[in-house]
């Protein structure tokens, strides 16, 4: 599920045109806004955080819990692939949301 998870971000971004890395393993998610491959911690740096930030708010305020210290997804047994989708909706409203 956290593959299905991370692809369907993917797919979301992709039909948003926006340049983003998805990241993780397992059940955790997390996206770097950046054209350029994540590899480390200076990588990570480079990214838009200021828009990663933007987007976690705007699913918060959709209806998504999240850590509010932080921009990681992290999935439970009970997500399934109907509890995908409506986060793939909500993701892309936040990143309509969000765009400038």
């Amino acid at each position: 599920r956290g593959r299905l998870l991370r692809e369907t971000m993917k797919a979301v971004l992709g039909a948003a045109g926006v340049s983003a890395q998805v990241l993780g393993d397992g059940p955790l998610a997390q996206v770097a806004f950046t054209s350029e491959p994540v590899t480390d911690h200076r990588s990570w740096r480079k990214s838009d955080s200021a828009r990663g930030r933007a987007v976690m708010l705007a699913l918060l305020d959709d209806g998504v819990f999240l850590n509010p210290m932080g921009t990681k997804l992290y999935l439970s047994i009970s997500h399934g692939e109907a509890e995908i989708d409506d986060f793939a909706a909500k993701f892309g409203r936040a990143l309509a949301s969000t765009s400038s």
